[in-house]
């Protein structure tokens, strides 16, 4: 694969093929980053972390190894750690736009061991919550991100509390399953 990276500060950009740019903000909470990115497309990749989207603009194509996911704006996606994907915009006029959270398991797995076999068995998340809650979901987030890029006093609790609560909250709706390495 073809790409040139850059280092300003706390943000990396990558510059991939088929007109990608991708910007990843460094974590400034250990285990947990959050960041805004606008792609066209994202090629295959994993991480160690979850992670949960919030398409602002644009509708996007999550694509995992036996499944292919439509999410629009307003929605909420959640991919489980070293889950292969890719994502692209679905709009063949430009990028789509979201707010990502991605989050180590590490942050609760001493608490809740059981984090580490969790398996969440569909990433379209939005699908398991009536509007109301969905509504709170999406204002947690944007509350979340608020935090985390004004980085007041204490800001890292707050961050790492709300982040507790969303899986909280997602792992309380959605279909999961105890698995190791699943292959979805």
């Amino acid at each position: 694969m073809n790409r040139e990276e850059m280092l300003f500060g706390k943000i990396k950009l990558t510059a991939m093929t088929r007109n990608d740019l991708e910007i990843v903000m460094h974590p400034q909470i250990d285990g947990m980053s959050m960041f805004f990115n606008s792609v066209e497309y994202r090629t295959p990749h994993l991480h160690p972390e979850w992670e949960v989207l919030y398409v602002l603009e644009k509708p996007m194509i999550i694509q995992s190894l036996q499944n292919v996911y439509h999410v629009k704006p307003g929605d909420l996606a959640m991919i489980n750690p070293y889950q292969p994907h890719e994502m692209y915009c679905s709009d063949e006029s430009g990028s789509c736009t979201f707010l990502c959270l991605q989050m180590s398991p590490e942050l609760f797995s001493e608490a809740y061991p059981k984090i580490d076999h969790i398996y969440a068995e569909d990433i379209q998340i939005t699908n398991y919550f009536d509007s109301t809650q969905l509504l709170s979901l999406k204002k947690m987030m944007m509350q979340m991100m608020n935090e985390y890029l004004e980085e007041k006093e204490d800001y890292e609790l707050l961050c790492l509390s709300r982040s507790a609560v969303l899986m909280y909250q997602i792992l309380q709706h959605i279909p999961v399953s105890s698995a190791d390495q699943p292959g979805n």
